[in-house]
């Protein structure tokens, strides 16, 4: 009796450490296929994503890497649904100096080794905005769609209405934008919506 305990104790033991051990691989792997850029990317937007759940209040919803693919792609990285819209939140974790105008196409990245062309996240932004907008229309939801950029470094080359340096200001925006109401049910059909694509 002690020694089939003892086997099947032996085999539960590498069962759990080949699982452990895919993981790990499995994380590795994803990691080398990422650049240093977007792993930065990934980077700031899990932590946007840990700092903001805080303030969220039981109705919300967080939604993360929500993919569209109607006609026009775009990758959301975090949706958040509350009683008075939904709004999209497009993280970016750059380093350095940024310099760009609110309407250029692309903005400069300068670093202490290197300076790159990036697109600019507020175009970008407005063109997830119209396509989730143009989705739920489709869907028979004319709630308002909402869009800001969260700037996770604080570097923004611009003072915009588009563009976040602190929580406290993403907290105020999804909890005190306008007097628009969604109900919890419109808000679970909204984020159903957003899960199937």
């Amino acid at each position: 009796m002690i020694d089939i305990v003892f086997v099947i104790g032996i085999i539960l033991l590498f069962i759990v450490l080949k699982i452990r051990n895919h993981d790990k691989v499995s994380h590795h792997q994803l990691s080398e296929h990422l650049s240093k850029q977007e792993r930065a990317g990934k980077q700031g937007e899990r932590y946007f994503n840990r700092i903001i759940y805080k303030y969220l209040h039981d109705e919300d919803i967080m939604l993360s890497n929500v993919k569209l693919n109607r006609g026009r792609q775009a990758e959301l990285d975090t949706v958040i649904i509350t009683h008075y819209g939904v709004f999209i939140f497009e993280v970016k974790n750059y380093s350095g100096v940024l310099i760009g105008k609110e309407d250029d196409d692309q903005w400069i990245q300068q670093t202490k080794y290197k300076t790159i062309k990036l697109r600019n996240p507020i175009i970008q932004l407005n063109r997830e905005m119209d396509i989730l907008e143009e989705y739920l229309n489709y869907k028979g939801y004319y709630e308002c769609v909402y869009g800001y950029v969260y700037m996770i470094n604080h570097n923004a080359p611009i003072d915009s209405n588009f563009i976040l340096n602190d929580i406290h200001q993403a907290d105020s925006i999804i909890h005190d934008h306008l007097n628009r109401y969604l109900s919890v049910t419109a808000m679970a059909k909204i984020r159903d919506l957003l899960k199937q694509l």
